[in-house]
């Protein structure tokens, strides 16, 4: 069964390599669409349009640096050695093909139960332990004060 899977894998993948074009030839496609859109329906002039294409280009620019340096300091941050035995901690936790995920459930589950408090501007204090099975997290909320 799973020789018959790899097999159909396989035809699917030379399939999609041979017909799917490349996220590059997409793009180009897309912007040619946008452009004649713009000059048929908008009735902008060839030189309003690639100067809105240009201007806008640029206006991404501070946002993909960001997203690079939150992958490069990510990744920087993981192979630290502190952070890194850390992960290699919780990675030896689970036990069974269905822990992994149960732990990141109550990872995402607690780290996104936060994130609102904090920007709430309430703050989490005093944290009792969970019961076992209970899903929810208890927390004593107060508010900032100031």
């Amino acid at each position: 069964m799973i020789r018959g899977m790899s097999r159909a894998a396989v035809k699917i993948n030379e399939w999609t390599e041979r017909w799917i074009p490349g996220a590059f030839t997409i793009a180009w496609i897309l912007t040619l669409i946008v452009l004649a859109l713009a000059l048929v329906l908008a009735r902008a002039s060839f030189l309003d349009c690639a100067r809105a294409w240009g201007d806008g280009f640029w206006e991404l620019l501070p946002f993909s640096m960001q997203m690079c340096l939150v992958m490069f300091t990510g990744s920087i941050v993981a192979v630290s050695p502190p952070v890194a035995r850390i992960l290699a901690r919780l990675a030896s936790l689970p036990k069974t093909p269905r822990q992994p995920r149960a732990l990141k459930e109550i990872v995402w589950v607690e780290r996104s139960a936060r994130q609102p408090i904090r920007e709430a501007g309430i703050s989490i204090a005093k944290p009792h332990p969970l019961p076992v099975g209970q899903p929810a997290i208890a927390a004593q909320l107060t508010e900032k004060s100031g």
